[in-house]
Formats: structure tokens, C-alpha cells, sequence
């Protein structure tokens, strides 16, 4: 787990890596999860499919309802990389399972940084925006 100091708001990112395998323990996060960063190898159009099917099993959980995504095409840099407008067209094939939640797709980098700063600022707005469906955790220190 890492975490940022954003403003007055301590934010908490958690890693939970897309191996089938350890999909199985994603759902015992989802209580406290307040937005989700989905990140998908842009680069292996190959599992662009299968990064798919576990998104949309994400959707149609409960405990996620209004939770919002961002939906990061890493690796977009490298010239084999599927392009944004295609990554958001594969996303948008889903939008009977969106409901009410803000959805965005972006390019990044992680070798190179590019679009990182712009998807946690993202990220971070939705939270303060969506904190009266679902507040915040505080806790005393």
C-alpha cells in the first residue's frame, strides 16, 4: 500500500494485481474502495479482451456502485499500443454496466510518467466529488 498526502486528504493506493488468481481477493476491498484505477497493458491488444471481462465483473459488483474509474491504457507510448480511441471504444461497449459512475480513459506511461499526475488529480476530484454517496473514511491520529 502507498500513500499520498493530496491537499488535507490522505489517500491510499493498493496494488491488487490482475492475475486471475489474485482477482479472487479483490472483493475484499471493495468496502472501503472509493475509486478504482484500472490499468490495462495498452501495448497487448491480445488481453485487452480479458482485461475487459474482469473490469465488467468490477462493474456489476454491488459494493462498487457509483464508484468511480479510470481506466489507465498504459504503455501507450510504445508503437504497438492499441490506440486510445480504441481502448475507449472497448470501454464504452460496456455502459449498461456504468450506471451512474464517472468513467474516464486515458494514456499513460509508467516507464516515462506521462498522464500519471493527470489521472490521480482526476481521481482524487471524483473522490472529493463523490464523498457524499460515499464519505470518506476518517479516522483520529
Amino acid at each position: 500500500m502507498s500513500k499520498v498526502q493530496m491537499k488535507r486528504t490522505l489517500v491510499k493506493f493498493m496494488d491488487l494485481g490482475g492475475q486471475a488468481d489474485l482477482q479472487r481477493i479483490w472483493a475484499s476491498y471493495y468496502s472501503e474502495c472509493h475509486a478504482i484505477i484500472y490499468v490495462v497493458d495498452s501495448s497487448n491488444a491480445d488481453r485487452i479482451d480479458e482485461a475487459k471481462e474482469a473490469l465488467l465483473r468490477l462493474m456489476k459488483a454491488p459494493e462498487l456502485d457509483g464508484v468511480p474509474v479510470l481506466v489507465l491504457a498504459n504503455k501507450s507510448d510504445l508503437p504497438d499500443a492499441v490506440s486510445l480511441a480504441q481502448m475507449k471504444e472497448a470501454i464504452n461497449s460496456m455502459a449498461d454496466y456504468m450506471d451512474t459512475r464517472d468513467v474516464r480513459v486515458m494514456d499513460s506511461s509508467g516507464l516515462d510518467g506521462s498522464g500519471v499526475r493527470t489521472a490521480v488529480d482526476w481521481v482524487y476530484s471524483r473522490v472529493i466529488d463523490n464523498r457524499m454517496n460515499k464519505p470518506p473514511v476518517v479516522r483520529e491520529t
